[in-house]
C-alpha cells in the first residue's frame, strides 16, 4: 500500500500509516488499498474492506467510511479522499449448526445413512458431526448448507 504514497509522504508519517492500518487489520480484519492516486488533482481513492473477525466487530458502510478518514485524513488535509466500501457480509453457510442440520433432516426426511451416501464419508464423521462432537468449518457448514438447499430445490419447496 505504501510504495505509492513514498513521494508524497516522510519516512515517520509511513511507518505511523503502517502501524494504523496494522491495527485495523489485527482487531477488525479491515485492509486497505489504495485504488488510485492523482497527485495534480489531489485525489486519492482508497478501497476498504472487512473480512470474517473473530471478535465480530464488524464495521458498515458508513463506518467504513469513517474509518478511512480517521486513518488517512491527517495525511491527505486538502486532498478528496474517494472510498470503496465493502463490508463484511457473512456467507449463508455460517447458519449451519449441527441443530440445523437436524432440523433440515427431519424436513426433508433425510437420514444419516443417506449423507454418508451422499458425502461419501464415514458414518462416524457424519454422526460426529450432526451430534455435535466436531467442530464445522466453513467447508463442511458449506457442504451441508448447499445440500439441503439443493435438496429444497428438487422437492419444490
Amino acid at each position: 500500500m505504501v510504495h505509492k504514497l513514498k513521494s508524497l509522504l516522510s519516512n515517520e508519517q509511513i511507518d505511523s500509516l503502517e502501524y494504523s492500518a496494522m491495527m485495523q487489520r489485527r482487531y477488525a480484519r479491515i485492509f486497505f488499498k489504495i485504488q488510485f492516486l492523482d497527485v495534480e488533482e489531489k485525489t486519492i481513492r482508497i478501497q476498504i474492506h472487512q473480512e470474517k473477525s473473530p471478535h465480530e466487530n464488524y464495521a458498515d458502510d458508513k463506518r467504513l467510511m469513517e474509518i478511512v478518514e480517521e486513518t488517512f485524513r491527517a495525511y491527505f488535509e486538502d486532498w478528496k479522499i474517494q472510498k470503496v466500501t465493502f463490508p463484511y457480509i457473512e456467507a449463508p453457510a455460517e447458519i449451519v449448526t449441527p441443530e440445523w442440520i437436524k432440523e433440515q433432516m427431519n424436513k426433508y426426511k433425510i437420514g444419516s445413512k443417506k449423507l454418508v451416501t451422499d458425502f461419501g464419508i464415514a458414518k462416524a464423521e457424519v454422526s460426529a458431526i450432526i451430534n455435535g462432537h466436531r467442530e464445522m468449518g466453513i467447508r463442511t457448514k458449506g457442504l451441508f448448507y448447499y445440500y439441503f438447499k439443493y435438496t429444497e430445490i428438487q422437492k419444490g419447496i
